[in-house]
Formats: structure tokens, sequence, C-alpha cells
């Protein structure tokens, strides 16, 4: 008899002890599928956001040292190097060009991506070529045809594929 009721006593303690342990488990559980379950939320919400925001970008404006002209740069077909002078040509309401004293790697340090260069002279908005003519050459939505050189055909290849 007393071992038997002893022993089913300290079983049953040892049983009291073990669902302790698992309900605060299941607590501890539930309480992290929870915050799981909300950092999953807000992280799905900023990625809704990004996916807008790439679609949908804001503008990027960049104001001309030179005139003081506000320029969208999504409005940038393409940039010239021209000795210490970078040439601009974009299309407001119609296509136009001005010259910014500045170098050409000081301008494109401004620019948001989808500018890449192309030779040592041009850079180019991407979301602005009409066609790629050959391996080294290319027709801007202006009907211009500029060349693309062997030390950056390599990095333009990879920018546009």
């Amino acid at each position: 008899g007393t071992i038997g009721i002893f022993g089913l006593i300290l079983f049953l303690w040892r049983l009291s002890i073990t669902n302790a342990r698992l309900k605060l488990a299941a607590r501890t559980l539930e309480a992290s599928n929870k915050t799981i379950s909300m950092q999953k939320n807000q992280a799905e919400r900023s990625l809704a956001k990004l996916h807008e925001s790439i679609k949908n970008p804001e503008p990027a404006i960049i104001t001309l040292n030179s005139s003081g002209l506000r320029l969208d740069t999504s409005k940038i077909y393409y940039l010239e190097s021209q000795n210490r002078y970078v040439l601009i040509t974009y299309h407001e309401e119609k296509i136009e060009s001005i010259y910014e004293r500045t170098s050409l790697k000081d301008f494109l340090l401004n620019l948001p991506a989808g500018f890449v260069q192309i030779h040592r002279s041009y850079c180019i908005n991407i979301n602005h070529i009409k066609s790629r003519v050959s391996k080294y050459k290319l027709i801007m939505q202006d009907n211009q045809l500029l060349p693309i050189s062997a030390s950056f055909v390599d990095e333009f290849d990879k920018v546009i594929s």
C-alpha cells in the first residue's frame, strides 16, 4: 500500500509539473506565433508599398546649377560629356538640350537607378532606348544614334538584361 500511494502521489505531482510546463510552452508558442504573424503582416505591407513605389516611382527632380532649371530625371534621354560641360538631352513638350558645367562623373552621382554609362562621353536613361542596332550602337527615342564602347558594353548588357 503505502509505496503504491506514495508512488501515485509522486507520479501525479510530476504529471502536474509536466502539465504546467506544457501549458507554459503552449502560451510561449502562441505568443511567438502571434509575434511572427504580426511581423509577417508588417513585412507584407512593406513589400506591397515597395512594389507600388517601383511601379509608380516618385519623380526624382534635380536642379541644374547653371540655369536653376528643375528637371524630372525620368525625362532625361541621355547625357553627353563635352569638355568641362555635360549636354543634357531631355523631353518636356519637345526634345530639348541644355548645358551644365560639371563632369559626367559628378552629374551621374545625382541620378537615380536607370541611368547607365555606355561610353566615356555618354550616359543614357535606359527607359528611353528605342532600339539596339548592334553590339556597339543604339538608337534613343529622339532617333539619336549613340556609341557603346567596348569598355562599357558588358556593364550595359547586365543592366538591360
